[in-house]
């Protein structure tokens, strides 16, 4: 199987077939997928390298894999109904698996504190940082 990306062309090989099959499906022209594995001799001193492959996924989906948890940054002099709104609905329409911490800061004391939302998780998306970026009062931290 040959891949490309813009440094160039590489043929690639799915040694085991249960590998293949485990991840054909994701396998098409034009989708842009992330492989990942590792590469070591095929056999006991061999000096043929094979590459295991322990996960292949869409890039769509990296930001998800990648993101352990969102940190949002709230100035309390920022707190209202209004942003409070604004986030719940934010939470609820991009509801996931990622935890979500708030961390609420005081800068001219240089205080803050933070805690974890257990109410809501995130889905990480593009939209969803567009979202969160929109919010002026705001400032989001992606661990």
């Amino acid at each position: 199987m040959t891949l490309e990306d813009f440094s160039g062309t590489t043929e690639i090989r799915f040694w085991r077939s249960n590998e293949f099959l485990k991840y054909q499906h994701l396998l098409q022209e034009g989708k842009l997928i992330v492989l990942k594995g590792e590469r070591k001799p095929r056999f006991h001193g061999s000096t043929e390298i094979e590459t295991s492959w322990s996960d292949v996924f869409f890039l769509a989906e990296l930001a998800e894999k990648a993101t352990k948890k969102l940190t949002i940054k709230v100035n309390l002099e920022d707190i209202n109904e209004d942003l409070s709104e604004r986030l719940n609905h934010i939470f609820t329409t991009h509801a996931g698996s990622v935890p979500i911490k708030l961390q609420f800061t005081e800068p001219l004391e240089n205080m803050s504190v933070t805690t974890v939302v257990d109410k809501y998780k995130l889905q990480p998306s593009n939209d969803l940082i567009r979202e969160l970026m929109g919010l002026r009062e705001v400032e989001l931290v992606v661990n």
